[in-house]
């Protein structure tokens, strides 16, 4: 069932699987998972997205892709303090994300106006924003490999000591 979800057929595509699994070990899962939690428990809506920005100049290797503190210099608006060669989209990406941020921050709600709508996260629904590539709801990426491996924990937890 693993290698449905994370192929390795050959030495190219065990490397992209095996990014593959770290990236949703590693953040997805836990993030989802939390997320799926908080809607069930909490008091706050959760807003979900996905960062997919590959930063210019980061190289061609999938390691190099878009990363975890990728977002930084977008949600914050500090794209002059690297040098980069940056394009007119991520000038756009950073208007938006840092204004989502700060709306975030003020309201518990990134929504504002001139913005693309960010809905709440439903997990019936299985989507989330997309902050990258482009900005708007997309299906969760990858969504039925964190489903499996969510499942696949849940049904065999690891050994207390």
């Amino acid at each position: 069932m693993f290698l449905n979800y994370y192929p390795a057929h050959s030495d190219k595509q065990a490397a992209e699987s095996q990014y593959a699994i770290t990236r949703d070990l590693l953040f997805a899962i836990q993030n989802y998972r939390w997320a799926n939690l908080q809607t069930q428990t909490g008091k706050s809506n959760v807003y979900l997205y996905t960062f997919d920005r590959k930063l210019p100049a980061t190289g061609d290797f999938a390691f190099f892709g878009a990363f975890h503190s990728g977002k930084i210099p977008y949600a914050l608006d500090n794209l002059k303090y690297l040098n980069r060669p940056w394009k007119p989209i991520d000038r756009i990406l950073t208007d938006v994300m840092s204004t989502y941020w700060v709306n975030f921050a003020t309201y518990g709600n990134p929504n504002g106006k001139g913005l693309p709508e960010w809905p709440a996260y439903n997990p019936k629904g299985g989507k989330n924003m997309e902050l990258g590539k482009s900005v708007g709801m997309h299906e969760i990426p990858n969504k039925k490999a964190i489903d499996f491996l969510i499942s696949y924990f849940e049904e065999n937890p690891p050994a207390k000591k």
